[in-house]
């Protein structure tokens, strides 16, 4: 909404709820001064998180009274989804995509902003059009079709980028792709200078490549040399058991690609499973440390638990791997007693503490997941439900 001077106002649902909305003001495409470099090194400053990368309009199934088919618009795009789940889990987050101002973008923008997500310096773009993406429901899945011509979210660069990273200090900073794929040279400059700002303020940078394969055109093994490209300049990096398949092949090793991946640049490796919920990998020494998060039993009749705690029929899985990752960086900033910061931005040695540390981190990350799979879309949980309903029980190391 506009006041009458023509500034946004926090919507009057977010105020009912007390969200705290910074003031936003007009992007004038001025880049600030850049901050001291801490690269490398955590900065005690620093708070936060900065995401990159789409928000769009999904499209859900839906039959109409008739039976004919509909679809039922959502705001949505991975890390769109991402900020959703890490701001619940109180990670303030600072969103720096670019949105549309055509109706499906001021859609957006009013969600995030009532949110509490802060959006004063995130680009906006009168002249492209948000992107849409139409979701079917298949045997294996979502499947997606993306509408995404000049979109405004394809129209980042990195001079808005260097705005965005320049208006704070974040612990962290999230990337996933989705209908924006690294086969688009201008959004991979746009990237890189992303996760070269983020180095430079000593942020955790975390990445996931979320391929849909109907927006590449390469083949797989050439596309996957573009993500290990990316990886070079990333701390964490997760991705989906789908993901794994399409760059690498459903016979590959999954233990022998985490380990070649690791090599590349990031410290923690994750890989989501579906039902056998999700495994991460990190170096110990000279050994690689592999640590398996497994989902209760009940999962495997397709139920799932809710923010109550109860376990009620699975809705769907739209944005689980988003939540999934949200919970993941909330996890890896934990608290000044429990942060794997140091591990993967300083690089300290893992040790058993920090493996056990790991280890709670993915059972955070799934059951923010699995709470979000007990609703229609993307509605992650809040922090609360989470640490009240943890899957397999309290967390053992990890402070939040």
């Amino acid at each position: 909404m506009w006041s009458k001077l023509g500034r946004r106002v926090m919507p009057a649902a977010a105020a009912a709820a007390g969200a705290s909305v910074p003031v936003l003001k007009a992007y004038d495409g001025v880049v600030p001064r850049k901050p001291t470099s801490c690269e490398g090194k955590l900065d005690p400053n620093a708070r936060g998180m900065a995401v990159c990368g789409e928000a769009l309009i999904d499209m859900l199934p839906r039959k109409t009274s008739a039976g004919e088919a509909a679809w039922l618009p959502k705001v949505g795009g991975s890390p769109f989804n991402c900020c959703l789940a890490a701001n619940r889990l109180g990670v303030p987050v600072t969103y720096v995509g670019g949105l549309s101002t055509d109706m499906f973008g001021e859609v957006i923008y009013d969600f995030l902003h009532g949110e509490g997500v802060n959006l004063s310096v995130c680009p906006r773009f009168p002249k492209n059009p948000t992107t849409l993406a139409f979701v079917s429901k298949g045997e294996h899945g979502e499947k997606y079709a993306f509408f995404k011509e000049n979109a405004a979210d394809r129209s980042v660069t990195k001079k808005h980028v260097s705005v965005g990273m320049s208006s704070g200090k974040f612990q962290a900073v999230h990337l996933s792709l989705g209908a924006v794929t690294l086969e688009d040279e201008q959004m991979v400059e746009t990237f890189n200078e992303f996760y070269r700002l983020a180095k430079q303020q000593g942020s955790l940078r975390s990445f996931d490549p979320n391929i849909r394969e109907s927006m590449i055109t390469e083949r797989p093994a050439v596309y996957a040399k573009r993500v290990e490209a990316m990886l070079a300049s990333v701390d964490l990096v997760k991705m989906s058991d789908e993901d794994f398949y399409f760059l690498y092949g459903r016979d590959a090793d999954m233990t022998k690609v985490a380990e070649k991946l690791l090599n590349l640049g990031p410290g923690l490796v994750v890989y989501t499973m579906g039902g056998d919920g999700a495994v991460g990998f990190v170096k110990v020494g000279a050994a690689i440390q592999k640590i398996h998060m497994p989902l209760p039993k009940e999962c495997a009749a397709k139920k799932t638990i809710n923010f109550e705690g109860q376990w009620v029929p699975f809705a769907d899985s739209v944005g689980a791997g988003d939540s999934f990752s949200g919970g993941l960086i909330a996890g890896c900033v934990g608290s000044p007693e429990t942060s794997l910061l140091p591990q993967l931005v300083e690089r300290r040695p893992f040790g058993s503490r920090e493996v056990n540390l790991v280890s709670d981190v993915l059972k955070l990350s799934a059951t923010v997941a699995a709470m979000n799979c007990s609703q229609v879309g993307c509605n992650p949980p809040p922090l609360s439900a989470v640490k009240q309903h943890t899957l397999h029980g309290p967390f053992q190391y990890l402070k939040i």
